[in-house]
């Protein structure tokens, strides 16, 4: 266990890696928890879908535009620190999809109601993951180039 640990720190603190991959991959399970608590009350009980529609739209509309920013930010890095920022939009857009594919499932009228709570909450997830990856990695992009 011991061994792991080192090779874990290692990795992590390799130019600040852990700076940016820590509070990504945290980003998704406690934006889930949010969005369970955040979900609306019709979430479970009558579709989303008739109600919240517009609102389930722009945030997966939101979610591809975070995916094109964090593509446009690796882009921008520069070769000393690319690699480390490429794993971490990996990580990203991983979570940003798994919020992608709640958003849609979220969408659909024929969602079981029992389902309807988890995919509200995953597109949540999804959203602030994508939001927390796009300033962090942005931030880094900018500390580096100075």
């Amino acid at each position: 266990m011991g061994d792991f640990l080192s090779v874990t720190s290692d990795f992590l603190s390799y130019r600040g890696r852990g700076w940016v991959l820590i509070p990504i991959t945290l980003a998704l399970p406690i934006g889930y928890i949010v969005g369970l608590l955040v979900a609306p009350e019709s979430a479970g009980k009558m579709g989303l879908a008739s109600t919240y529609s517009t609102f389930l739209q722009t945030v997966a509309g939101a979610i591809i535009a975070l995916l094109v920013g964090i593509a446009l930010q690796t882009r921008s890095a520069s070769r000393r620190t690319r690699f480390a920022i490429r794993e971490a939009g990996v990580v990203a857009v991983v979570w940003m999809v798994l919020g992608e594919l709640g958003a849609i499932a979220a969408m659909s009228p024929g969602l079981p109601p029992g389902l309807q709570r988890p995919a509200f909450s995953l597109m949540v997830a999804g959203a602030a993951a994508g939001s927390v990856a796009l300033v962090f990695i942005a931030g880094w992009v900018e500390s580096e180039g100075s």
